[in-house]
C-alpha cells in the first residue's frame, strides 16, 4: 500500500495487504494463518505483524505492516479507498496487458481492460469509459515506465514471464458502483494492477 493521493505522495510503499479471492474463506483457515505467521512475525511493540523484505534490488531491509481497522496513523494505509464501492477506479500500480499492442494501441488496450474486468467478475465497462496511458489518475503514483534518473524504488519489477509485456495505467468509469478490491491484468497476483476508488476530471 503506497503513499499516494496526497500532496507530497511519491509512491513509496508503506504497508501491505493480503487480498484473498472474493469467494474464498482462506482467512479463516488455520493453515493459512500459521503460514502467514511464519513470514510476518508478530511485533509486540507495534502490536501487529511485520513483514521484512530484504535482498536485491533493495538497498536495505524494508519492514511493512498491515493497517488495523480504525488504526491509520498513516492515512495511505487506510484500506477504505481500495474496497469501498465506487463508480470510478484508477490504477495505483500499472496493469500488465495480455499481449503487445499493434495497429490501434489505445483502442486495443481499452478492449483488453474491458475483457480483464469480465474475467475478474466485474461488470464490463464501455471501452469509451476506459482511459489508458503512462500516468496514473491517482496523485503520487509513479508512471508505468519511470524515466531515466527516477528513484530506484519507483521502478516496477515485473515477473519474468511478463517482463516483455506492455504496462499501462488505467482509469475506469463503471456505469454503477463497483465494490473493491479491483485487481486487473497478468500481474494482479504480484501487486501490479491494483486500483483504488478515484474521481476523474470530466
Amino acid at each position: 500500500m503506497a503513499f499516494v493521493e496526497y500532496r507530497h505522495g511519491d509512491g513509496r510503499v508503506f504497508g501491505f495487504a493480503a487480498i484473498p479471492p472474493r469467494s474464498s474463506a482462506i482467512l479463516d483457515s488455520k493453515e493459512f494463518r500459521r503460514a502467514f505467521g511464519q513470514i510476518a512475525q508478530y511485533d509486540e511493540g507495534l502490536q501487529r505483524r511485520v513483514l521484512t523484505l530484504d535482498g536485491p534490488p533493495l538497498r536495505s531491509p524494508v519492514k511493512l505492516s498491515p493497517a488495523a481497522a480504525g488504526d491509520t496513523p498513516i492515512r495511505s494505509l487506510s484500506f477504505g479507498p481500495y474496497v469501498l464501492p465506487s463508480k470510478v477506479w484508477a490504477s495505483v500500480t500499472p496493469v500488465v496487458l495480455d499481449r503487445h499492442l499493434k495497429r490501434r494501441p489505445e483502442e486495443e488496450a481499452r478492449e483488453m481492460i474491458a475483457v480483464a474486468c469480465e474475467r475478474a467478475g466485474l461488470p464490463r465497462p464501455a471501452t469509451s469509459k476506459i482511459r489508458v496511458g503512462k500516468h496514473s489518475a491517482v496523485m503520487g503514483a509513479p508512471p508505468s515506465r519511470p524515466p531515466a534518473g527516477a528513484p530506484h524504488w519507483s521502478s516496477w519489477r515485473v515477473p519474468k514471464p511478463f517482463a516483455s509485456r506492455p504496462l499501462v495505467h488505467v482509469a475506469i468509469d463503471f456505469e454503477d458502483e463497483v465494490e473493491g478490491p479491483v485487481l486487473l491484468g497478468a500481474g494482479r497476483f504480484t501487486g501490479l494492477g491494483l486500483f483504488r476508488g478515484a474521481r476523474l476530471e470530466r
